[in-house]
């Protein structure tokens, strides 16, 4: 190889972009690494921008760690660069003979040192990783490497959107989900770095990229071993899942750096009895104002970031700029470097006040303290501004529910022609259905009425009357004291658990028992008359649950009430609820309800859709328990998971047909089919957000909920209930003729080197009714992934998280061999990736 002006000595090192030679510039005589990219590459102008991109940024950087560029051309088909020639090695070389704890920190305070100066320069690295940082002959650490780095003020085009950057094992977790990543994201992989210095191993590790990135997404900071301890402070902070508690820039870590290396030297284990109380003093006052400092310029700048990314529009109020969003795409090996592009549609807008979450913890506590304090205010304002000498009518004695019953008493005597007087201010009803919470009386009654009135509140079951009330019923009407007392009746009508009724299912026409439901209180249903009459209600079936809704007495057979009108309510678990009025005469009257049960297990049945159409195939399930899990470390430990409620479950995988009405009613792109055939086919190349409105379309389409599965709920139906590796039974050699896989299905659509996904309903349906439970297309649940079963429910709902990485998907693909089919094998995908094997299937509550 020749290149003009350079005389080549040896090669240093190979890559997959460039190779990199040991030099000398002959017209200074200057030894150089000299970087040239592979030819190969030339025909992708995206590598030759790279080169360029990496050349200029770290041109523009002049810092002692920081590699220096001293020229950059082109030969014939040759693209270099030389630079300054780091014969110490990197990290990893010098991790084999050992690294002490105070080097490894004065590397990460030097690394600090550099990033600093490229955040306040304008650029972010985005692959710190021990390969990347090297040595020069003295000793010193010296970042190289700036091939993927990225300006902040680049703009949108500098990265393409859906880029994911980064090495699985060093990225923090906001690039591992593609989002906007800053100088933070540089500190958290330096953590892992400086970690994996002091033991000699990354903290999170997997076997596949996914993998490692959950972690780094969900699992707790990594803990040093002991004789680290005093670095524990400064890792955690530099591996805190939220920038916003990070370490804010690099010149903060360095200040944490020089103080612990101070204190280390001044309070040494061997030394720090021997030092003077006045230097032990000024030290620990240097470190405090130090720390005190660094914690203010990171809240403000914190503070301001929010302010600046406040926006308010009509239709969502004030909300936080969002960043852009990328997707986590495919992941390289662990030394190399991921440079994944894939295109992310965002589905769902910022909420309002949504920047309140995203402010760090200690912001939140203090807006929280000063809202509490306002609303104290606001409290202690209406209290003094209450008038407490405002006379009192009476003792009220008010509930949402029940009568409200007013006491007073009276200096006087009333003459004993007044008893029979009618009411003069009678209590006035409305027809709401709300009983009223406080009842007024401005005329007490006379004297003579106290024994008779509370005789009746005490016999009255709906009147809640004090202990020392009821007692005093029994007091003389001939007693010294002269006291009035009134009871106002109040409507205890209501319209049950829900706060509605339903309409009328039991019957074609309408009855007596179908009017208006108008809430009445006992006073208005009863007649002149005293007299009580049984009233019976028959249920079918006869377990179900009898209330009357606008008396407080309980329902038993034949209860004796007062002619009226009733509102009766039937329930029983899996049966429509019965809510009606009745009418009591003079007469006992005997009621007979028959529940309409509700879809029974095993129907079939199609909402109507708004829009027009039919929506899926839906198949009944009945309620159940069963053993979830099997032998896969990741679906361990078995339990027994109890479904409470029957469902329905898609009859099918969802088809392109049933798909694309929702896709072309939502002006979405069609998916693609891979040329396989659209029509009655599974629908593929859909995300798991594309499949979650595809469910909240149909439900808002319908009177039905629409939802994607639980892996509760899919592996008790692929298991029809019962205890089985396979929906066909235990034995993976019946998988002939009952699905559509890769290998032992002997399926007429796929074979060991090609394959396509067959029509819905190809094969045998399994013990509940529903088709295709292994194999064709795996299934997007609603779950979001986690690594095992260790402390899950034993109910079947959901297990969800804030910022979930990945999604469960079950059953197996034309992909799959029979045997990787099983009703436990989990998988996981990011939630907004497309795969030509995975389709969904849908349920919904009854």
């Amino acid at each position: 190889m020749y290149i003009p002006g350079y005389r080549i000595i040896r090669k240093i090192n190979h890559g997959g972009m460039s190779t990199v030679y040991l030099a000398i510039q002959e017209s200074v005589g200057r030894v150089v690494a000299l970087k040239v990219m592979s030819p190969a590459l030339n025909g992708d102008p995206s590598f030759s921008e790279r080169f360029q991109r990496e050349a200029n940024i770290v041109g523009q950087l002049s810092h002692p760690n920081i590699v220096s560029i001293y020229d950059i051309g082109r030969h014939e088909n040759l693209n270099y660069i030389a630079m300054d020639y780091l014969p110490g090695g990197s990290i990893h070389d010098k991790m084999l003979s050992g690294i002490g704890a105070d080097t490894a920190l004065e590397i990460l305070r030097e690394m600090a040192s550099a990033l600093d100066h490229a955040h306040e320069k304008g650029y972010i690295h985005r692959d710190i990783k021990p390969e990347n940082i090297l040595f020069r002959d003295g000793g010193s650490a010296v970042l190289t490497d700036f091939g993927v780095a990225l300006a902040r003020n680049s703009g949108p085009r500098a990265t393409h959107a859906g880029t994911v950057v980064g090495t699985p094992h060093y990225m923090s977790p906001e690039q591992t989900r593609g989002k906007h990543s800053d100088g933070r994201s540089d500190l958290y992989s330096l953590g892992i770095v400086f970690y994996e210095m002091l033991t000699g191993a990354v903290p999170y590790q997997g076997d596949e990229a996914v993998a490692i990135a959950l972690k780094h997404l969900a699992s707790p900071l990594p803990k040093l071993p002991t004789q680290y301890r005093r670095y524990q402070d400064i890792l955690d902070k530099l591996l805190d899942k939220e920038p916003g508690k990070r370490y804010q820039s690099g010149r903060e870590l360095v200040v944490d750096i020089e103080m612990l290396q101070l204190k280390m030297r001044e309070f040494g284990d061997s030394e720090s009895d021997n030092q003077n109380l006045s230097q032990q003093l000024q030290t620990l006052t240097q470190t405090i104002w130090w720390r005190l400092a660094a914690g203010v310029s990171a809240a403000c700048q914190s503070v301001w970031r929010n302010v600046r990314g406040l926006r308010f529009s009509r239709q969502q109020g004030f909300y936080q700029a969002p960043h852009e969003s990328t997707a986590l795409g495919d992941f390289s090996t662990r030394q190399n470097t991921l440079v994944a592009t894939r295109l992310q549609k965002t589905v769902k807008q910022p909420g309002k006040l949504q920047w309140l979450f995203a402010m760090p913890a200690q912001h939140r506590l203090l807006a929280a303290g000063a809202a509490s304090v306002f609303l104290l205010g606001l409290v202690l304002l209406a209290w003094l501004g209450t008038n407490p000498s405002e006379p009192q009518e009476g003792i009220k004695m008010a509930s949402a529910k029940t009568p409200s019953v007013a006491v007073a008493t009276s200096s006087s005597a009333q003459s004993s022609q007044a008893n029979h007087q009618p009411n003069t201010n009678p209590t006035v009803s409305d027809n709401s259905g709300t009983p009223p919470t406080e009842r007024h009386i401005t005329k007490a009654p006379p004297a003579t009425t106290l024994a008779s009135s509370l005789e009746a509140a005490n016999n009255d079951p709906r009147v809640m009357l004090p202990t020392a009330t009821r007692a005093s019923s029994a007091v003389s009407s001939t007693s010294s004291s002269t006291m009035t007392s009134s009871l106002s009746s109040a409507s205890l009508s209501h319209q049950g658990a829900h706060g509605h009724s339903e309409p009328d299912t039991q019957s074609s026409s309408r009855s007596v028992d179908d009017e208006p439901q108008i809430a009445e209180d006992d006073s208005e249903a009863t007649s002149g008359s005293a007299a009580k009459f049984s009233l019976t209600v028959t249920p079918e079936p006869q377990d179900a649950r009898i209330r009357i809704m606008n008396i407080r007495a309980k329902y038993t057979p034949g209860i004796a009430l007062k002619p009226g009108r009733y509102h009766i309510e039937v329930t029983a678990p899996g049966y429509r609820k019965y809510l009606h009025w009745v009418t009591l005469g003079e007469q006992p009257l005997t009621k007979t309800v028959n529940l309409i049960e509700q879809r029974a297990v095993g129907s079939i049945f199609s909402s109507t859709l708004a829009s027009g159409g039919k929506g899926p195939a839906m198949v009944v399930v009945p309620a159940g328990r069963f053993s979830m899990g099997g032998p896969d470390a990741n679906s361990q430990p078995t339990r027994t998971v109890t479904i409470n409620q029957r469902f329905a479950v898609s009859q099918h995988e969802v088809t392109f047909s049933e798909y694309e009405r929702f896709a072309k009613h939502k002006g979405m792109p069609l998916p693609g089919d891979n040329r396989w055939g659209r029509g009655d086919r599974p629908v593929i190349n859909i995300s798991w957000e594309e499949a979650d409105m595809y469910a909240k379309w149909l439900s808002e389409q319908s009177d039905m909920h629409y939802r994607l599965p639980s892996e509760a709920e899919w592996e008790y139906v692929a298991k029809s209930g019962k205890k089985r590796d396979y929906p066909w039974g235990n034995e993976v050699k019946n998988a002939s003729g009952n699905a559509n896989c890769r290998r032992d299905c002997d399926s007429d659509f796929t074979g060991f080197f090609s394959g396509k996904t067959a029509p819905v309903g190809s094969f045998k349906a399994n013990d509940f009714g529903i088709y295709d439970m292994a194999g064709n297309v795996s299934e997007w649940v609603a779950d979001c992934y986690s690594d095992s079963y260790q402390g899950a429910s034993n109910k079947a709902d959901a297990h969800d998280q804030a910022n979930c990485p990945a999604r469960v998907i079950r059953g197996g693909s034309l992909k799959s061999d029979a045997a990787e089919t099983t009703t436990y094998t989990r998988q996981f995908q990011p939630q907004h990736t497309y795969h030509e094997d995975v389709g969904i299937r849908l349920v919904t509550d009854l």
